[in-house]
Parts: structure tokens; C-alpha cells; sequence
């Protein structure tokens, strides 16, 4: 699991705040999705009339986890903050299993640069075949701030606060999986 700061994932929670707003009773997306507090997505079951503030925020704290393990278990390649924070809101709008299939992961594990990687957030502005402006002034300001480098200063710190056992582990076991095949490939010459 991404070990985050609380200041970063206070970030996470913050654009999303932004984006998202406030509604303490359930109203229907434009995507057509029942939804409550901030843009946290109801189940067909769920019975909700009316949350409190309090309750939307640890609904936001729950659903930042969700996004926060989705980059931990798809993504392979080293992140800075401004760049978990803009998929961090990604996924939680668009969803895990769409985010695990899209074109933006893919690039991104490719190692695709930034900016090729960036352009894919504008591909996801459309509930059905509708572009709705909203999205689209969101996707901006997500690809704008997977964009934004990292201050210098923070960046000894951030590789720091960023790393995760769960990371490294990957990379171990990608580097693993490679020299496997390779070893596996030479008993066959």
C-alpha cells in the first residue's frame, strides 16, 4: 500500500474537495450515477437520505484509499506528488477498473513522457458520448498538475514519502520475472 504523508494525502483529499464540492444529500451525476458528499458514488442498494460533513470526509478518506491502492497495484513506474495527486483524483472519478484499463496506464508503464501521458486525461471528459465542461476543465487542471515538477527542494523528501514497500516490491519482482525469462530462455539455446 502507498505509504503517503498526511500532508500529501490531505492534498489528495483537497483537489478533490475542489473539484467534487459538497452534498450531504444523495443527487444524480451527470454521469447518471447516484452520488453523495463528495462525488462518492452510491451502490443501486444503498438507501442514503442525508450524510453529515463529517461522515462525507471519511467516505473521501475511504474512497482516496481505494484510488491511493489502484496506483500501487497498477502502476510500475515512479510517481511524484503532483503526478499521485492528479491520478489520485483521476481514479477517483473515473474508477479503478476503468482507470486499470485505460490507454493513460498503459502509456505510463510504457514509460510514455509526461507530457504523452497528460494528454490522455483529456480523452476522459464525456459521460456516455456527451462532453461535459466540467470534466473537461477537471481533466485540465489534472493534466496541468501531472505536469507541475516538483520543487527541488522537495525532492529528497518526496522520493522519500512517496516509495512504498509495495513499490519496491514490484520492481523487485518485475526485475525477477525479467531475469526468470532470461535465465529461462538461455536452457532453451
Amino acid at each position: 500500500m502507498i505509504k503517503l504523508n498526511k500532508p500529501l494525502r490531505a492534498q489528495c483529499a483537497e483537489f478533490i474537495k475542489q473539484e467534487e464540492g459538497l452534498r450531504l444529500q444523495p443527487y444524480i451525476c451527470p454521469g447518471g450515477v447516484k452520488t453523495v458528499g463528495y462525488g462518492h458514488a452510491l451502490k443501486p442498494t444503498d438507501s442514503v437520505k442525508e450524510i453529515t460533513e463529517e461522515a462525507a470526509l471519511f467516505i473521501l478518506k475511504d474512497d482516496i484509499g481505494v484510488a491511493l491502492d489502484a496506483i500501487d497495484a497498477y502502476v510500475y513506474v515512479e510517481l511524484n506528488q503532483h503526478q499521485i495527486i492528479a491520478l489520485c483524483s483521476f481514479i477517483f472519478n473515473v474508477g479503478v477498473d476503468a482507470f486499470r484499463k485505460s490507454t493513460l496506464l498503459k502509456k505510463l508503464n510504457a514509460g510514455a513522457g509526461a507530457g504523452e501521458v497528460a494528454e490522455e486525461f483529456h480523452r476522459w471528459n464525456k459521460a456516455g458520448a456527451v462532453v461535459i465542461t466540467g470534466l473537461t476543465n477537471r481533466r485540465k487542471k489534472e493534466a496541468d498538475l501531472f505536469l507541475t515538477p516538483v520543487p527541488s527542494e522537495t525532492l529528497a523528501t518526496s522520493a522519500l514519502s512517496v516509495s512504498t514497500i509495495g513499490m519496491e516490491t514490484k520492481k523487485k519482482h518485475w526485475f525477477l520475472e525479467l531475469l526468470m525469462r532470461f535465465l529461462g530462455l538461455r536452457k532453451k539455446a
